[in-house]
């Protein structure tokens, strides 16, 4: 997906912030565009990363370390994977696990 696509695609959740992930990806699910399921969670990705406000590239998978993805089981998360568009949530738990490194 280009970059052009994808912020399009997140200007039109603007009315989403602060709404749960399930209400946000039933509207990437719902949009006109008729993403596909990678298309869906690259939009939600990018959604996420620009509602919680992190910088890209200041969360990485820790060195030594990898982890499976809390979504879909078949993405595995390795060492130096930029993580910074999970939920702040998600960043705390990996953060305290040592999954992950600021």
């Amino acid at each position: 997906m280009n970059k052009q696509s994808l912020n399009a695609a997140v200007k039109r959740l603007e009315e989403y912030k602060g709404k749960s992930e399930e209400e946000v990806r039933s509207a990437i699910a719902a949009d006109a565009k008729g993403f596909n399921e990678d298309e869906q969670e690259e939009v939600y990705q990018a959604f996420a990363l620009a509602e919680s406000g992190n910088k890209k590239g200041s969360y990485v998978v820790a060195e030594g370390k990898s982890f499976r993805d809390i979504a879909d089981f078949s993405k595995e998360w390795s060492e130096g994977d930029d993580v910074s568009h999970f939920t702040p949530e998600r960043i705390q738990h990996l953060l305290e696990q040592g999954l992950i490194t600021e």
